[in-house]
């Protein structure tokens, strides 16, 4: 009888283990939940001195959560001239490489808290591996993801179009981009067949799936690197 209380108390005690946030990145106010950042390293290779990383953490336990947010620099080769931490509540300037927010975010079930950083740079040719940790009340960490942020200004990426595939699937309501060579950051923009602008996003991974709510008509979408175009490919929503 002891063994059997002692396993579920082990049982019950993993349950709780799960993780009660997730981390997504956000794009132009659109969180992208099908990629849980969790315990994962994301990597960017930037080509501007200024950098903004946004991100959401999400409320996935089965109650309301106080959180703050901390903020850890790990690598010794940055350099910049200052950076920037926002949630849905405050933005402050970290002091150090270690920083925790001083007010707690409170999350109700199911609540998303923007997590906003930048930082400017004060030369080039510099990296940054940062954490970010979702922690309790208590300070006890929650769960986290890191950042492994290249600043290269003088780096430029060669492309080859045949290695960026652009499909449309769901009769063209959604869009697959394959980028296999793992190009950096990319945008996606989708025009209209008058040439504006219906919606933009970056891409981060090496395959993305977007949904989107076109009505009828035909569109543009274009993948491109700093203003440069790699591919193109229209699609007609019926």
């Amino acid at each position: 009888m002891i063994k059997q209380l002692f396993f579920t108390f082990l049982l019950l005690l993993g349950l709780r283990s799960i993780s009660q946030v997730e981390f997504y990145l956000s794009n132009g106010g659109v969180y992208d939940t099908l990629n849980i950042l969790n315990g994962t390293t994301v990597n960017f290779n930037e080509t501007s001195s200024f950098v903004e990383l946004t991100m959401g953490c999400k409320n996935t336990s089965s109650d309301s959560l106080d959180l703050f947010i901390k903020r850890k620099i790990f690598t010794s080769s940055w350099s910049f001239l200052n950076d920037q931490l926002c949630d849905n509540n405050l933005c402050y300037s970290p002091s150090g490489s270690d920083f925790t927010t001083p007010i707690e975010i409170v999350l109700g079930l199911g609540e998303i808290t923007v997590l906003k950083s930048s930082f400017l740079f004060s030369n080039t040719n510099v990296s940054i591996y940062v954490r970010y940790y979702a922690l309790d009340e208590n300070l006890n960490m929650i769960d986290s993801v890191d950042f492994s942020l290249n600043n290269a200004t003088s780096t430029n990426q060669k492309f080859n179009p045949s290695e960026i595939v652009i499909s449309s699937l769901q009769n063209n309501s959604e869009i697959f981009v394959s980028n296999t060579s793992n190009y950096s950051k990319l945008n996606l923009k989708i025009h209209n067949i008058l040439g504006k602008l219906i919606n933009e996003r970056v891409l981060y991974y090496p395959e993305t799936k977007l949904n989107f709510d076109f009505a009828k008509g035909t569109y543009l979408v274009t993948i491109d690197s700093n203003g440069q175009v790699i591919k193109t490919k229209k699609i007609v929503a019926n």
